[in-house]
């Protein structure tokens, strides 16, 4: 079964970001823009051409097992030299999702 805080930890992520960077305007342009790089994406083919779609990250369309490496691959990307924002620690940026959804580990 698909974890309720898992998926609210993606949105505040993705929120974080949003509040923290120049180039997107909202939260979803965000969300298909990492999509996109991450390859969370479905290939779909007209008349020779062939464009990439981003997946749904739905409940009912994305399985938790899927949803976890997906995640992890957002995580990733954002903090990739080629991401938004290049260098910073995984833990750091883990531990600001946590605050915003309210997740105490101490």
């Amino acid at each position: 079964k698909r974890s309720q805080k898992q998926h609210r930890m993606y949105w505040a992520l993705i929120t974080l970001v949003l509040d923290n960077q120049d180039y997107f305007k909202n939260k979803d342009h965000l969300s298909h823009y990492i999509k996109l790089k991450i390859g969370h994406v479905d290939v779909v083919q007209y008349k020779g051409e062939v464009i990439e779609v981003t997946k749904s990250i739905s409940f009912s369309s994305t399985k938790q097992e899927e949803f976890n490496s997906f995640i992890d691959k957002a995580i990733d990307f954002i903090i990739s030299d080629e991401g938004l924002w290049p260098g910073v620690e995984r833990d750091t940026v883990l531990n600001e999702v946590y605050d915003i959804i309210g997740i105490n580990f101490a």
